[in-house]
């Protein structure tokens, strides 16, 4: 049993030098810099390199993010290299990226280690607005005529409401001043009889 159990070992340690012996060496990836960062809408190139001994070899580009290749491409003739570009980039194109390539020596196709990891930014252009509290409200051209003449219906009901009430108050007054005077002044009819 013991015997097994070293022969299998022995057997996954080979299989797997054999595996990682299958992988031919990394490409080089870097981003063509016109810039810092790319803006929305902006192309971002990416290049890929394979060594010189692996030319015309099939070559994806992956996002780390993603299960898929982003791109795949073929190197021209004799080439070792290609570039990818992201067209019309948007802040979904911004993360990690690496490349690999697959390679024909002899009847037999060679898949590359992974290239280094490539960080792509992509900036958003915004306007220069203030700040939205300090922003003054956007006002429809119409609403300060309608807010005004709003106003001024009411004003004048108020100021004619308080014309009437005063009025009113006025009239009452000298209603009440003439009743209270005629009681005062009542004609009495003293007998003139002579003394």
């Amino acid at each position: 049993m013991l015997s097994r159990k070293i022969s299998l070992r022995i057997l996954f340690l080979v299989s797997g030098s054999l595996v990682g012996a299958s992988l031919t060496p990394a490409p080089l990836l870097y981003q063509d810099m016109s810039s810092d960062a790319a803006a929305e809408g902006d192309s971002i190139r990416i290049i890929c390199i394979a060594p010189k001994a692996y030319v015309d070899s099939q070559f994806w580009l992956l996002k780390m993010d993603l299960a898929q290749p982003v791109q795949m491409l073929f190197a021209s003739e004799a080439q070792h290299s290609v570039t990818f570009t992201l067209e019309n980039v948007t802040r979904k194109d911004a993360g990690q990226y690496r490349c690999r390539y697959h390679s024909y020596r002899g009847s037999a196709g060679q898949m590359s280690e992974l290239s280094n990891v490539v960080e792509t930014m992509v900036t958003v252009l915004t306007t220069s607005a203030p700040p939205a509290s300090t922003a003054a409200p956007k006002v429809s051209p119409w609403l300060l005529p309608v807010v005004l003449s709003v106003a001024g219906v009411l004003l004048l009901s108020v100021v004619l409401v308080v014309a009437v009430v005063a009025i009113r108050r006025v009239n009452a007054r000298r209603q009440q001043l003439k009743r209270d005077q005629e009681s005062c002044w009542t004609k009495t009819n003293f007998p003139t009889t002579g003394l």
